[in-house]
């Protein structure tokens, strides 16, 4: 026969003895601030002992000593509710009792007066103000659904479907230890140095891979005093097609400088490496779209047509890179030393006399790389 999950929650207890401790211990301390009130003619509520009692050590007990404290240590989600539970309700159900007011009554005006300044001080706010930022970032953990719990133990997995769907939060990939430690896997499978994927989106027949470089400290480019940095802004790059489309949305550092003697005042993070300083097409899209027009007979309207975008955009970051091929090989003192070199000078020198008489089409481009 089958167990209830209700018969499961309340028949399972431990014997935890440092909880014991805990709760004898300020069970004894309530009564005997009860006892020494009223040695002092106060006249404590026993409603307020009965919230403290039931509702204050009594919830801390069914925490500790209940299913949550027996399972946190290989439940994930049982250790998050449990010190959830600890840090943001179980200290409002003990206040309910009253215990600083019980504290106060049974104390001198010596007692009283350190009492005041013990709970007023910054140690006791800074205390508070940590155990509820834990209490809230625990709890939004154990919902999350990802990571993993105390001990080593390991989130439940999702179906192998669902592994098929690369979708990151904003933190990264579901692997990543954090923003500042992103996943390998995802960096080497897009295959660009200098940055880290932070989110995958597949959307209107577009592959959106986000990116970003790590933070470190940089320079102004003049001067080389450390800068401030004010924020990221996103660059829509055009990458080498697949399957679909691919766009790259990389978060370009942005800096702010305030330093008197220095012309600049603000300026963007540059990777060459990714693309060219105003490009808009990635340096790999670039050198892809080269490889097209020298060898497999490509155009630049079929070029254009892949990347989506205009033939305007794709020539102006190719032209760049043809004409130093063409310098390279024609006039950087370089023979020609085989028929594939001379196949390569003929296309460069089609390309530097398109780019000499100021009319390129796709004929003489792909006449070109023929």
């Amino acid at each position: 026969m089958r167990t209830s999950p209700i018969d499961v929650l309340l028949s399972t207890w431990r014997a935890d003895p440092v909880t014991l401790v805990v709760l004898v211990v300020a069970a004894m301390l309530c009564a005997l601030g009860i006892r020494r009130a009223a040695t002092r003619g106060v006249a404590w509520s026993h409603r307020r002992t009965a919230t403290f009692y039931a509702l204050g050590l009594g919830s801390y007990a069914l925490v500790e000593l209940g299913f949550l404290g027996t399972w946190s240590e290989q439940l994930r989600r049982a250790f998050t509710a449990r010190i959830a539970l600890l840090l943001l309700a179980i200290p409002g159900l003990i206040a309910l009792g009253k215990p600083l007011e019980l504290a106060r009554a049974g104390l001198g005006d010596a007692g009283r007066a350190r009492l005041d300044a013990l709970v007023s001080g910054r140690t006791a706010r800074l205390f508070g103000l940590f155990g509820h930022s834990v209490g809230v970032r625990l709890a939004g953990w154990g919902s999350a659904g990802r990571g993993r719990g105390p001990r080593g133990s390991v989130a439940p997995t999702a179906a192998p479907t669902e592994d098929l769907d690369v979708s990151h939060d904003s933190s990264g990939c579901a692997d990543a230890c954090s923003a500042a430690c992103p996943c390998s896997r995802c960096d080497l499978l897009l295959g660009l140095d200098g940055v880290h994927v932070e989110d995958v989106d597949r959307r209107d027949g577009l592959l959106i891979v986000t990116v970003s470089s790590p933070a470190a400290p940089t320079g102004c480019p003049s001067c080389g005093v450390v800068a401030t940095g004010r924020g990221r802004r996103r660059r829509v790059l055009h990458d080498v097609p697949g399957v679909t489309r691919v766009r790259i949305v990389w978060r370009q550092r942005v800096w702010r400088y305030d330093e008197v003697g220095c012309v600049r005042r603000t300026f963007v993070e540059q990777l060459p490496g990714l693309v060219a300083r105003r490009g808009s097409i990635t340096t790999r899209a670039v050198g892809w779209a080269i490889g097209q027009l020298r060898r497999e007979h490509a155009t630049v309207h079929g070029i254009a047509r892949q990347l989506g975008t205009s033939w305007k955009t794709v020539w102006r970051a190719v032209e760049p890179e043809l004409v130093k091929l063409a310098l390279r090989i024609l006039g950087g003192g370089e023979g020609v030393k085989s028929a594939g070199d001379q196949e390569h000078a003929d296309s460069s020198m089609c390309v530097k006399s398109a780019l000499r008489h100021g009319s390129v089409d796709d004929r003489s481009v792909g006449r070109g790389s023929a």
